[in-house]
């Protein structure tokens, strides 16, 4: 094992709980979606997916918290690989269930990694949002898309645009956790959750069988947009190309419906991932994207 590989092992440590891969995040104080717990959470889903003797995968946190946000030494470059399109990306490719245990906050790429998995498990103590929007910035791996399969249309734009934070009880109300328990039973309850996947029973999960609902997406009118506001704006042009016009999925297990065709990201503020994201940056601020 070189250097670089024993610090990745050690930001995110594996352990196997039985037939259940754990992979614990641990990169204090916050957790930041650093390149190195990027490469570690790929590392992760690449063993889960070549050992038969794994069904399926849980991401934890360690420190009393999930992933509270990106690194900032990373901005004002190019993003160093892999991007977390792509780990969210390996993650709905997989064939076997991933289930994300949240403990404390999960915002921004941590929330949009969230959003990539088959399940969510919260403490009462979690958090969870995307605050993009109050940074001058666009949700850019995939929230502005999977957000509104788990919570309706109209609700995802308002957290989005408004930057909100939910509370572990308000994301249960609106379909974003899958089940709420006390800290002491989050890694449990997550492997059981994990577990109950594999045996073919993912249609309990009532996440799960929202996201990967196929039904299409209409409406007569856009949603308000006020002049003035330009990243809730794009935002909204995100969410609407996104529901209406889905991108293809490379994925071969069938079971994505947000689209795995993530394109490069530029090292700017703002910058989407996504085929609809990018194309809805390329909209004027007073345009509402076409959709024929």
């Amino acid at each position: 094992m070189t250097g670089v590989e024993g610090t990745i092992a050690s930001i995110v440590r594996r352990h196997r709980d039985g037939d259940v891969l754990v992979l614990t995040i641990d990169n204090p104080p916050v957790n930041a979606s650093s390149a190195q717990v990027r490469q570690g959470l790929l590392d992760g889903i690449a063993e889960l997916d070549r050992d038969p003797q794994l069904i399926g995968m849980v991401v934890i946190g360690d420190h009393g918290t999930f992933i509270a946000g990106s690194d900032l030494r990373e901005f004002g470059g190019t993003l160093p690989a892999p991007l977390l399109p792509v780990v969210i990306a390996a993650i709905e490719s997989s064939p076997k269930p991933v289930v994300a245990a949240i403990d404390g906050h999960a915002l921004g790429g941590g929330f949009e990694l969230t959003l990539g998995c088959d399940a969510r498990i919260f403490t009462d103590r979690a958090r969870v949002g995307l605050p993009e929007v109050s940074l001058g910035m666009v949700p850019g791996a995939g929230g502005t898309q999977r957000l509104p399969r788990l919570t309706g249309r109209a609700r995802a734009l308002k957290l989005i645009v408004a930057s909100t934070r939910l509370t572990a009880r308000e994301a249960a109300e609106v379909g974003i956790a899958d089940a709420v328990v006390e800290p002491d039973d989050l890694l449990s309850v997550a492997t059981s959750w994990a577990r109950t996947g594999a045996n073919g029973c993912c249609l309990i999960f009532h996440s799960l069988h929202l996201m990967t609902s196929s039904r299409p997406w209409r409406c007569s009118s856009p949603p308000s947009r006020r002049p003035g506001l330009r990243w809730p704006n794009r935002c909204v042009s995100c969410g609407e190309r996104g529901l209406l016009r889905q991108p293809s999925c490379s994925g071969t297990s069938g079971r994505s419906s947000t689209g795995c065709d993530w394109g490069p990201r530029r090292p700017l503020f703002g910058t989407c991932s996504s085929p609809s994201e990018r194309r809805a940056r390329e909209l004027s601020n007073g345009e509402w994207p076409s959709h024929d």
